[in-house]
């Protein structure tokens, strides 16, 4: 858009996140396998350095995390559950703190 000319005009980042099995238990990951490969460690890096990014892009807009806490809703028994934030028994993981300690995401 940039390099087109058209930076005026600002993309909504929507429904972005990593997922992780780790630390979530058991959890059927048949169609989301990727979700094997990523520590909560990584999950919780990958979601602050996106919110960096997009801070320092003047073409990004809203950038909207998916999810918070669809573990503690539907638990490790759905998949999507490797996205939260939360663990099924609303423990915080590590993308929760880190980004509570981020520096302001919001200019």
């Amino acid at each position: 858009m940039v390099a087109a000319g058209d930076a005026d005009h600002r993309i909504w980042v929507t429904e972005f996140g990593w997922p992780s099995i780790d630390g979530m238990g058991h959890m059927d990951t048949t169609g989301w396998e990727y979700a094997r490969e990523v520590s909560e460690a990584q999950q919780a890096d990958y979601i602050v350095r996106a919110f960096s990014l997009g801070k320092e892009r003047s073409w990004v807009g809203p950038m909207i995390l998916w999810n918070l806490n669809l573990a503690t809703i539907w638990g490790a028994d759905d998949p999507v559950s490797a996205y939260s934030l939360l663990r099924p028994d609303g423990s915080y993981r590590p993308a929760y703190v880190a980004l509570r300690l981020a520096e302001p995401l919001i200019p």
